[in-house]
Order: C-alpha cells, then sequence, then structure tokens
C-alpha cells in the first residue's frame, strides 16, 4: 500500500510521525516541562503527564464494553 503524502505549495515537509509518535518524543525529550496549562481549569500537565492522560484515553477508546446491558 503507498501511503499519500502531499505538503502543498511550502518547502517544508510534513512531519511523518502520528500525533501519539510526536506526543511520546516530546515526552522523552521534555519529561517534566510543562506541555499544557489552563489557567480557567486549574490544570497544569508535564509532557509525561500529558502522553500518560492521552494514552489512558485512547485505551478508553479502542477497549471493548463490556458493561453494557444487551437491548
Amino acid at each position: 500500500m503507498n501511503l499519500s503524502y502531499v505538503h502543498g505549495l511550502g518547502t517544508t515537509p510534513l512531519i511523518a510521525d502520528t500525533i501519539g509518535a510526536a506526543l511520546n518524543d516530546a515526552a522523552e525529550r521534555c519529561d517534566d516541562r510543562d506541555a499544557l496549562v489552563a489557567c480557567h481549569q486549574q490544570l497544569r500537565y508535564s509532557y509525561r503527564e500529558l502522553r500518560d492522560k492521552a494514552d489512558r484515553a485512547a485505551r478508553a477508546l479502542i477497549a471493548p464494553v463490556t458493561d453494557v446491558e444487551p437491548t
């Protein structure tokens, strides 16, 4: 299978990583540095914490649903 790769008119190529891979790379490089600060919600996540939250959310989305009663 050939993947499509178009980067428009600019000369800067697109990053060939997935969002997950880019977040993993940032977590390795920047570990405890701030990645997300939401003052209104009083949230602050380091790159490592943000990666862990994203991984948890991704696992929840792909997990089989077992607690649903049949209709």
